[in-house]
């Protein structure tokens, strides 16, 4: 068995949005945000096909994506900035699985809603107009996240983390 989610305590919140929570894990990331005690927003980071890094997203008001982390590298030519690419294909009864494993000392309700919308998720999802976002560099990172890159750089989910927390510093 992998490693449990682990909740990371020092997260950074940002005015204007709901409290956010990090469960971070060996394969496996997952962020909540809450209001009013109810989850508003939840982001599963993940390793997909070849290790290529995965975003599974649910909000209240959209539903849910999935995309993937084209990293930039092209054969022979120099490499160019990540981007988030939406309508990546889940394999949502899989995560599910593998994300059961992981949550195991989680509190029950966050367990149980993380796999009720990864349930929801159809598996012949059609993917949703395709579309990129580009992924800022971590050198426009706020010294404030300085601490926080040098630990997930040991990670292989270094790239998508550091793209989703930029993202929303955006």
């Amino acid at each position: 068995m992998t490693g449990s989610l682990v909740e990371i305590r020092a997260v950074h919140q940002r005015a204007g949005e709901p409290p956010r929570r990090w469960f971070r894990g060996e394969d496996m990331d997952l962020f909540v945000w809450q209001e009013h005690g109810r989850i508003v927003r939840l982001q599963l980071a993940h390793a997909g096909r070849a290790d290529r890094e995965q975003l599974f997203e649910w909000d209240a008001v959209s539903g849910a994506s999935h995309a993937y982390v084209d990293d930039g590298t092209r054969p022979g030519g120099h490499p160019r900035t990540p981007l988030l690419a939406h309508g990546a294909p889940c394999d949502a009864p899989a995560l599910a699985a593998r994300f059961a494993e992981r949550a195991s000392t989680l509190e029950p309700t966050l367990r149980g809603f993380v796999l009720e919308r990864l349930a929801e998720w159809p598996a012949t999802a059609p993917a949703a107009a395709a579309h990129t976002v580009p992924v800022t560099h971590v050198a426009d990172a706020p010294a404030s996240l300085a601490p926080l890159v040098a630990i997930l750089g040991v990670l292989g989910l270094a790239t998508l983390l550091l793209s989703v927390l930029l993202r929303l510093a955006g």
